[in-house]
Parts: structure tokens; C-alpha cells; sequence
């Protein structure tokens, strides 16, 4: 009975994991992408090698004939279709939610190994193996393992926010009109996020403010780490 237990506990951790790390992997590609696209928009663009080379024969033949003017360096420019400050912004919170959804995989990859130690199969006698399987499942509650699973998505979530808010904030500054259309449907998918969030809260403080328990509502379905 505690081998199937323990076997339905780790399969389920297993499941949850493998889903986070493929969709980790496919978001990293994603946010990767859009990174190395903008990414050189924050490098300044100085004049080019022939600029440089007329500026120097200017300045030598300036003593020559004063009447010349020597050419003018302009000063570097950005090489960005927005604002610098704005691409800085964007790139920061894309790198920024590269690193979170990173740091998730390799925590996810941690996981799946205390999980194998945990289920590590013993050669010892039953009451043996019953001793050091209490000492181990002791030793995951103690030390959040669990916890430390659910909050592998929380973190997920967190990196696909800042992701969102550097797109729209990105083309809000290349096009205002499909800027609307973009944060309209994320301020749609953020509202739904948050309902379902704060909902399940919601209906607990209902439920036990009541007097009486005659008529209960229905249980709200939407658990989540972070309701």
C-alpha cells in the first residue's frame, strides 16, 4: 500500500515536471528569438571606415589650404527603429524572463533527481526498507519538496508575464494599432488569470462567514499553486 502511494506521489511530480520542462523549452526558444532580433537595436552606430579615413586626409590637408574645412565625426547613433531607452526596457525584461524560465528547468532537472533518490529501491529486509522510506518522506515534507514543485509554475508564470509586457510595450513603439489589439487580448488572458486566482480565495471566505451550512455552494474547480 505505501509503495503504490508513494509510486501514484512520484509519477504525478514526474508528470508535472516533464510538462514544465517542455514547455520551458519551448518558451526559452521563443523568448530567445525575439531577444537576438532586438538585442543589436542597443548597440550605438559610429560613421564607417571611409567616413573615418576622409575625416584623416581633411585633417592633413587643413594646414595645406586653412580654407578647407576639416569633416565633421558625427556622433554615434543608435541602430534602432525605437527609442534606445525603449529597446533597453524591452531587452532587459526579455533577458530578464530568459533567466527565470532557465533557473526553471534546472530546478525542474533537480526535482527529477531528489525524486529518483527518493524512490531509490532498497535490497534491504521490509521493516528496513519501511524505516528508511519514513526518514526520506520526512525529509521531502521538512524541506518543501513539495512546495518547491509548485512553485516551478508560479515562476513560469512570472517569466511569461515580463515576456508579455516587453512584446507589448515593443510594439506599442512600432505600431500603436496592432499595440491595442495585442494588449487587449492580454489584459483578456491577465483578467481570466486573476479571476481564477483570487475566485477559489473568494469562495472559502464565503463558505466559512456563513452561520449556517444548510446550502453550500459548489466547490470552485480552479486549484492552482497560486490560489
Amino acid at each position: 500500500m505505501v509503495d503504490k502511494l508513494d509510486e501514484d506521489m512520484c509519477k504525478s511530480w514526474r508528470e508535472e515536471i516533464d510538462t514544465l520542462l517542455v514547455f520551458t523549452g519551448l518558451f526559452s526558444a521563443v523568448v530567445t528569438a525575439f531577444t537576438v532580433f532586438t538585442l543589436p537595436w542597443t548597440q550605438e552606430e559610429g560613421p564607417d571606415d571611409t567616413y573615418l579615413l576622409l575625416h584623416r586626409i581633411s585633417i592633413q590637408l587643413q594646414p595645406l589650404n586653412p580654407d578647407v574645412a576639416v569633416l565633421p565625426i558625427p556622433n554615434a547613433t543608435a541602430n534602432s527603429p525605437i527609442d534606445l531607452h525603449v529597446t533597453r526596457l524591452v531587452n532587459s525584461l526579455w533577458l530578464a524572463s530568459l533567466s527565470l524560465a532557465l533557473s526553471a528547468s534546472m530546478i525542474c532537472i533537480l526535482c527529477k533527481q531528489w525524486i529518483n533518490s527518493f524512490k531509490n529501491a532498497s535490497n534491504r529486509d521490509p521493516l528496513t526498507s519501511l524505516a528508511i522510506r519514513h526518514v526520506r518522506f520526512q525529509g521531502i515534507q521538512v524541506f518543501y519538496l513539495p512546495q518547491t514543485i509548485s512553485s516551478l509554475s508560479l515562476i513560469l508564470q512570472a517569466a511569461l508575464g515580463l515576456f508579455v509586457i516587453g512584446l507589448c510595450t515593443l510594439v506599442w513603439e512600432l505600431d500603436r494599432a496592432c499595440a491595442v489589439v495585442l494588449i487587449t487580448l492580454s489584459c483578456m488572458v491577465a483578467a481570466f488569470y486573476l479571476f481564477t486566482t483570487f475566485f477559489p480565495v473568494i469562495q472559502y471566505l464565503f463558505i466559512i462567514s456563513k452561520r449556517t451550512f444548510d446550502t453550500l455552494p459548489s466547490q470552485c474547480p480552479w486549484k492552482s499553486p497560486q490560489s
